[in-house]
């Protein structure tokens, strides 16, 4: 493909309906190091800082680690020995995020970026919880703990949920592992691409996912208002990991995938997992079990078969198919405290108009484990969901009949597929 194609065609704005509206087009945006009249520069890589730590929801977090959204703004241009990152954020559930903007000149320039990048994520993987809050304190000239501040003003009127000790250990637990999202964000990162990710396999020791993040900026001619773009790269890789390890005069060695799983009843593979997977899989393990652990895998492996694919959040692990491309089904919740949500089966079938099929599944696998369905019909949602003694269910009772809770899975699919060809065809 020639390099002179563009990325993104340019877009327009249309004000008003469609056939009286006004169309304006947008103009891309060079983030260079242009400067106005008065020699001040424009649209650079302090521009792009304060953007996204004014607008964190533009970095595509949720695509990239599902567990780690949302995220809240800690600070700008954080000191290291290594120098300073241009932005970090952090997540209620103790996940950091390190941000380093660039303008891409050259393949050069590229690797250097990369290489400074790992150098800031390896110098505050040294660090402590204390550590951490002392140099966000030196950036923002406050003596305020400013990354447990940064979360409670993001959360706003949930902030009483918050549990202070619960969060300072699990950043300290991430510092000391190395566990970042590590993201370099930027215009024009084209060709190399493939280069890069070669190089950064050669750098595996941070238990981190690294992401590759395009904007494009587009203005409103005339006036101050922008379209913003991101992408992800279809590059962008998870870092095939080795497990950084702190011993308690913090040196530090480094664990191949396979010696960092054993004992956790993992059955590791080889294969990539997102960071939002090891957190699950971390927080499962202890309320249910290694056993639970390891059969919850191979349900997941099976059912792969039939196209149900898990998708791990920051407090669940979803049992995700699509009947059609606009329809997302979910067969089940199941939650870090090993209870499943099967209510949001239902969601889907409710849409189409075929509650009957949802309600018909929680009857199918409440007779597997002789559990109760319990339906609660409201004024504006009818919710019913299988429930022992009043309570969610442990999936550790569906997996006991794994190859059942299967079938009644597949015999939904096929009820399911046809009902969405006839709610099309309406």
């Amino acid at each position: 493909m020639s390099a002179s194609i563009r990325q993104f065609y340019k877009p327009y704005m249309i004000h008003g309906n469609l056939s009286e509206g006004r169309a304006t087009g947008l103009r891309q945006m060079s983030l260079t190091a242009k400067k106005n009249q008065d020699g001040m520069p424009l649209y650079n890589e302090g521009w792009i800082q304060e953007l996204i730590h004014k607008h964190p929801d533009l970095l595509p977090v949720r695509e990239l680690e599902p567990a780690f959204h949302p995220i809240f703004p800690v600070c700008r241009e954080l000191p290291t020995k290594a120098g300073d990152l241009d932005n970090l954020f952090v997540s209620e559930n103790g996940s950091l995020v390190l941000v380093e903007c660039k303008l891409w000149k050259n393949p050069e320039a590229r690797r250097e970026v990369i290489g400074q990048a790992l150098d800031y994520a390896k110098e505050i993987s040294r660090w402590t919880y204390e550590d951490l809050v002392a140099a966000v304190s030196k950036r923002t000239k406050s003596q305020e703990d400013g990354v447990l501040t940064a979360v409670r003003e993001g959360r706003g009127d949930k902030t009483e949920e918050l549990d202070e000790k619960t969060f300072i250990d699990s950043v300290s637990r991430n510092l000391k592992r190395g566990r970042f999202l590590l993201l370099i964000v930027g215009d024009g990162i084209h060709e190399g691409v493939e280069g890069i990710t070669n190089f950064l396999q050669k750098h595996a020791g941070l238990d981190f996912t690294f992401g590759l993040v395009e904007l494009a900026v587009f203005k409103v001619e005339g006036r101050e208002e922008f379209l913003i773009q991101p992408r992800i790269l279809a590059n962008s890789v998870t870092v095939v990991r080795g497990v950084i390890r702190v011993d308690e005069q913090r040196l530090i060695s480094v664990d191949s995938p396979v010696e960092a799983t054993a004992g956790t009843g993992a059955q590791s593979s080889g294969a990539r997992v997102t960071i939002s997977e090891q957190e699950f899989y971390e927080k499962f393990t202890a309320s249910s079990g290694v056993a639970t652990a390891d059969a919850l895998r191979l349900f997941l492996e099976k059912l792969a078969g039939i196209e149900v694919i898990p998708v791990f959040g920051s407090s669940s692990l979803n049992l995700r198919w699509f009947p059609a491309s606009d329809k997302k089904m979910n067969f089940g919740s199941i939650k870090l405290d090993g209870k499943i949500d099967t209510d949001v089966a239902n969601w889907v079938c409710g849409s189409i108009g075929r509650l009957d099929l949802g309600e018909k599944y929680q009857h199918d696998i409440a007779d597997l484990i002789k559990a109760d369905v319990v339906k609660n019909v409201g004024p504006a949602v009818t919710t019913i969901w299988v429930a022992q003694n009043g309570s969610r269910v442990l999936v550790k009772e569906l997996l006991g009949v794994a190859e059942k809770w299967f079938d009644v899975i597949c015999a939904l699919q096929v009820q399911l597929a046809q009902a969405v060809r006839d709610y099309g065809e309406d």
